[in-house]
């Protein structure tokens, strides 16, 4: 099932959150330790399906496998100028391997890469949520993760 999140994290009032390079480099580091008995090609290419989506891109297979590395890390780029996206799209990838298979990194782990980077979110129980240091903004008022405007 996908990870689940509220809207005003895919549709923000401002500008969206991105991830840094940094974040991005540890994700796609993890994403590379992922085995899989279909091959490397196929990790990649479920990872650049999923990043390709979330950044509005059209999604086209790669010939072979370096290619596929290369254009799931262009991908992942891309999706990480929106981090919901990005964070949804890595979980869904983590997923659909660890459907057909193979042994993904954990949403505890997500959790700590998003944590070390000071990424404002965290996946708890399928859900992506604002950690304590986030404010969702609404056209009329802002509300913090605590509830207090």
């Amino acid at each position: 099932m996908p990870l689940q999140m509220p809207s005003e994290f895919l549709f923000p009032t401002g500008a969206p959150i991105p991830l840094s390079g940094a974040a991005v480099e540890e994700f796609l580091s993890y994403a590379r330790k992922v085995h899989s008995e279909h091959g490397r090609k196929h990790i990649f290419e479920e990872f650049k399906r999923a990043f390709s989506r979330v950044a509005g891109e059209a999604y086209y297979p790669s010939s072979c496998e370096s290619w596929a590395e290369s254009d799931f890390c262009t991908a992942a780029y891309a999706a990480a100028e929106h981090a919901p996206g990005f964070i949804q799209a890595y979980a869904e990838a983590c997923e659909a391997l660890e459907n057909g298979g193979a042994v993904v990194p954990a949403p505890t782990l997500i959790n700590h890469i998003l944590s070390e980077h000071s990424v404002p979110f965290r996946i708890e129980n399928g859900e992506l949520v604002a950690s304590s240091n986030f404010v969702v903004c609404a056209v009329s008022n802002c509300v913090t993760p605590e509830g207090f405007r």
